[in-house]
Protein backbone atom coordinates (compact mmCIF):
# COMPACT_ATOMS: atom_id res chain seq x y z
CA UNK A 1 0.00 0.00 0.00
CA UNK A 2 1.66 3.13 -1.01
CA UNK A 3 0.07 5.07 2.15
CA UNK A 4 -1.37 3.69 5.40
CA UNK A 5 -4.63 5.55 6.77
CA UNK A 6 -2.29 7.52 8.78
CA UNK A 7 -1.50 9.52 6.28
CA UNK A 8 -4.94 10.51 4.20
CA UNK A 9 -5.17 13.76 6.07
CA UNK A 10 -1.56 15.08 4.61
CA UNK A 11 -2.57 13.35 1.14
CA UNK A 12 -6.09 15.16 1.13
CA UNK A 13 -4.15 18.77 1.95
CA UNK A 14 -1.41 18.19 -0.72
CA UNK A 15 -4.01 16.77 -3.35
CA UNK A 16 -6.91 18.37 -5.03
CA UNK A 17 -10.09 16.46 -6.24
CA UNK A 18 -8.84 16.48 -10.13
CA UNK A 19 -5.72 15.00 -8.83
CA UNK A 20 -7.63 12.67 -6.69
CA UNK A 21 -9.48 11.17 -9.65
CA UNK A 22 -7.12 11.08 -12.18
CA UNK A 23 -5.07 8.85 -9.66
CA UNK A 24 -8.17 7.03 -8.82
CA UNK A 25 -8.47 6.45 -12.73
CA UNK A 26 -4.76 4.98 -13.57
CA UNK A 27 -5.13 3.09 -10.82
CA UNK A 28 -8.44 1.33 -12.22
CA UNK A 29 -7.19 1.31 -15.46
CA UNK A 30 -3.52 -0.52 -14.05
CA UNK A 31 -5.97 -3.23 -11.79
CA UNK A 32 -7.89 -4.14 -14.41
CA UNK A 33 -4.87 -4.39 -16.68
CA UNK A 34 -3.32 -5.89 -14.46
CA UNK A 35 -6.25 -8.84 -14.16
CA UNK A 36 -7.07 -9.00 -17.42
CA UNK A 37 -3.51 -10.30 -18.38
CA UNK A 38 -3.82 -13.54 -16.38
CA UNK A 39 -5.39 -16.69 -17.69
CA UNK A 40 -8.39 -17.59 -15.09
CA UNK A 41 -9.21 -20.77 -17.12
CA UNK A 42 -7.13 -23.16 -14.56
CA UNK A 43 -8.13 -21.38 -11.25
CA UNK A 44 -9.78 -23.26 -8.38
CA UNK A 45 -11.96 -21.47 -5.83
CA UNK A 46 -11.25 -22.15 -2.38
CA UNK A 47 -14.39 -23.01 0.01
CA UNK A 48 -12.65 -24.21 2.89
CA UNK A 49 -13.22 -20.66 4.05
CA UNK A 50 -16.41 -20.64 3.53
CA UNK A 51 -16.87 -19.98 7.11
CA UNK A 52 -14.78 -16.47 7.66
CA UNK A 53 -16.55 -15.04 5.03
CA UNK A 54 -16.76 -10.96 5.97
CA UNK A 55 -19.08 -7.95 4.92
CA UNK A 56 -18.06 -4.77 3.71
CA UNK A 57 -19.79 -1.82 5.33
CA UNK A 58 -19.59 1.45 4.90
CA UNK A 59 -20.79 4.34 6.77
CA UNK A 60 -20.07 7.76 6.82
CA UNK A 61 -18.95 9.37 10.27
CA UNK A 62 -18.91 13.30 11.50
CA UNK A 63 -15.50 14.49 11.32
CA UNK A 64 -15.34 14.46 15.21
CA UNK A 65 -16.23 10.73 15.67
CA UNK A 66 -13.87 9.63 12.60
CA UNK A 67 -11.42 11.80 14.51
CA UNK A 68 -11.73 10.21 17.33
CA UNK A 69 -11.95 6.54 16.24
CA UNK A 70 -8.62 7.17 14.28
CA UNK A 71 -6.80 8.76 17.76
CA UNK A 72 -8.16 5.43 19.88
CA UNK A 73 -6.68 2.87 17.14
CA UNK A 74 -3.31 4.61 16.75
CA UNK A 75 -3.31 4.98 20.20
CA UNK A 76 -3.49 0.85 20.84
CA UNK A 77 -2.04 0.01 17.28
CA UNK A 78 -4.60 -1.46 15.59
CA UNK A 79 -5.96 -0.15 11.90
CA UNK A 80 -9.22 1.66 12.33
CA UNK A 81 -11.39 -1.15 10.54
CA UNK A 82 -10.48 -3.36 13.75
CA UNK A 83 -11.37 -1.05 16.32
CA UNK A 84 -14.86 -0.56 14.57
CA UNK A 85 -15.16 -4.24 14.37
CA UNK A 86 -14.48 -4.56 18.11
CA UNK A 87 -17.15 -1.46 18.76
CA UNK A 88 -19.54 -3.32 17.08
CA UNK A 89 -19.28 -6.80 18.17
CA UNK A 90 -19.31 -5.28 21.66
CA UNK A 91 -22.50 -3.48 21.11
CA UNK A 92 -24.32 -6.06 19.58
CA UNK A 93 -23.30 -8.44 21.98
CA UNK A 94 -22.03 -10.53 19.59
CA UNK A 95 -18.41 -12.98 19.28
CA UNK A 96 -16.00 -12.12 16.84
CA UNK A 97 -16.09 -14.86 14.19
CA UNK A 98 -13.49 -13.93 11.55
Amino acid sequence: MASNWRDVRALRANLNESKIAEHTTRMRGEIRAALNDRDWSGANVDTTQAANITVVVSAPLPERVAHALFVEAEARDIEPSALIRELVEKGLNVGGAA
